[in-house]
């Protein structure tokens, strides 16, 4: 019975993917509750690092962001000059 609350719970995404499904060892229903949980932990690892990688793009999105901005006034900086010394040469 257990075995069927949590196969259905997990078909509704109402699952904690943490917790083990226990089931008696031995049967057909252990067996499946074996294989669940490895599934589950799998599962888990494929969400951990998704999300790990999420924060890392994430991060480096940000870095770029202050890269491009800093290259923005670098160029704008530049320019100012160049306009100044066209202006001392007109």
């Amino acid at each position: 019975l257990e075995l069927l609350f949590s196969v259905s719970s997990l078909s509704k995404g109402e699952a904690d993917l943490s917790k083990k499904i226990y089931a008696e060892h031995g049967s057909e229903s252990g067996m499946i509750a074996s294989l669940m949980n490895q599934f589950l932990e799998k599962l888990s690892f494929i969400i951990y690092t998704v999300r790990t990688k999420s924060d890392q793009l994430n991060l480096s999105a940000r870095e770029l962001s202050a890269g491009s901005q800093n290259i923005s006034e670098n160029v704008q900086e530049q320019s100012a000059i160049i306009e100044e010394v066209i202006h001392v040469f007109n």
